[in-house]
């Protein structure tokens, strides 16, 4: 069973999370959970891309004026859209995805986002877009999305099938599209780097065929390709990897441009890693190897890893095997954890200047208040309780504001979206 499959599993026990993987202020790799099916699409049609802004029931909203940047740190929210699916940003669009059976992805004003002003459906140039989770990814400039188009032969001919990624500006024309035999996942993205995958199920594709692949999203090119290697994340220009004969219980850390390792790390077999857009990954490690609970990732000590190097740089001892981070690449790195015993799943902020853990919230809280770490930026945690959204002093863990409309998620600029099992929200967020 892959690691992504297990974060899920033992964070559906005690959370509906929404967005797993956390972001930082500047990393939004692999951002959306997927809101229609993974299978191909089955649109029979070229893609509907307006010329022009029309107006669309899809997203209802607040007209405002488009602030591109804030004035300032965070102090609260105020709803100006929302609508079904889920949402990424840019600097000016709204990204939409949704639909059921093929991927419809449609654009919308940020100052006007009951406004459409391009939209996809199911292809684009013959292609057949799919819905896989992280799709679709921001990579500098770029939307990526993976495709699946299938051609049926002529007279005694077979058919044939073409997988790979496509990337789309900004006005949803295509930049590129690259083939890549069996790629159907984006799994991070960061600067330029596009980390892509295979995750068809077992049997259908053995572990040591299992294609990863990293693609430069200015032109795409494809930069490596490597077999055998289980795609675990991306955090600045290291891609995180498992090989499959080592079943998952150590990481290595590869230059995303070469493919060349770095590092290698032991971790828990049964447990997930966390990047966190700090270049800092959160491995967690057997506190006792010699312990089949702590083995399986019960009990775990949690490490933050520089990276580029593999340096420890601290160690959360008595956490547990699934942890979230975030960081806006400056204040701290703030971590919760989940899976494992109740009493250790507890949320830490470690200093970016101090080198070392300044702030917690013990685990009743975490379990009381029903405490949801989801995202930061200028010194900020965003949290989601059972109360709303929450906010957090980065540097001292202070409670600053509750009771807030949301919690976002994603972060760009002066907005945020909060993306859910029911639709997404998005928000203004207010200096």
């Amino acid at each position: 069973m892959e690691s992504g499959m297990r974060c899920e599993a033992a964070r559906h026990g005690d959370h509906s999370v929404r967005l797993g993987m956390a972001l930082g202020g500047a990393l939004l790799a692999g951002a959306l959970l997927g809101a229609c099916d993974s299978g191909s699409g089955s649109g029979s049609g070229s893609g509907d891309r307006p010329p022009s802004t029309t107006s669309t029931g899809g997203a209802s909203s607040t007209a405002v004026a488009v602030p591109t940047v804030r004035s300032g740190p965070p102090v609260g929210l105020k709803e100006v859209a929302q609508g079904s699916g889920s949402a990424m940003l840019t600097d000016d669009l709204l990204v939409e995805l949704s639909g059921s059976g093929q991927c419809v992805l449609t654009a919308r004003p940020l100052a006007t986002p009951d406004m459409q002003k391009w939209r996809i459906v199911g292809k684009i140039d013959g292609v057949d877009l799919r819905c896989t989770p992280g799709s679709p990814a921001l990579a500098d400039s770029t939307l990526v999305l993976p495709y699946d188009t299938t051609t049926t032969g002529a007279g005694i001919e077979a058919d044939s099938s073409e997988q790979g990624v496509v990337g789309l500006d900004f006005d949803g024309t295509q930049r590129w599209r690259t083939p890549i035999t069996g790629i159907d996942t984006v799994v991070g993205t960061s600067g330029r780097f596009v980390l892509v995958t295979d995750k068809r199920a077992l049997p259908t594709v053995p572990d040591e065929k299992r294609l990863t692949a990293v693609v430069d999203a200015t032109t795409g090119k494809v930069l490596w390709r490597q077999s055998g290697r289980t795609a675990r994340g991306i955090e600045g220009d290291t891609v995180l990897v498992s090989d499959h004969e080592d079943a998952y219980d150590k990481v290595t850390g590869l230059d995303a441009a070469t493919g060349q390792p770095r590092w290698t790390h032991a971790t828990a077999s049964a447990a997930d890693l966390a990047v966190t857009g700090a270049n800092v990954v959160a491995l967690p490690k057997a506190a006792d190897p010699n312990d089949i609970g702590d083995l399986l990732g019960f009990t775990v000590d949690l490490e933050l890893i520089d990276a580029k190097s593999g340096t420890v740089l601290y160690t959360e001892s008595g956490a547990t095997s699934f942890p979230t981070c975030v960081s806006d690449g400056r204040t701290a790195v703030v971590c919760q954890t989940y899976g494992g015993a109740e009493k250790s799943r507890h949320v830490f902020a470690y200093d970016l200047t101090s080198r070392k853990r300044s702030w917690t919230i013990a685990a009743k809280a975490v379990s009381d208040a029903g405490v949801e770490l989801r995202s930061m930026v200028d010194g900020r945690v965003f949290f989601d309780t059972k109360t709303g959204g929450a906010l957090v002093d980065a540097g001292t863990g202070k409670q600053l504001a509750h009771n807030l409309p949301g919690a976002p998620d994603l972060l760009r600029g002066a907005y945020g979206v909060d993306n859910s099992r029911l639709g997404y929200e998005v928000f203004l967020i207010t200096s």
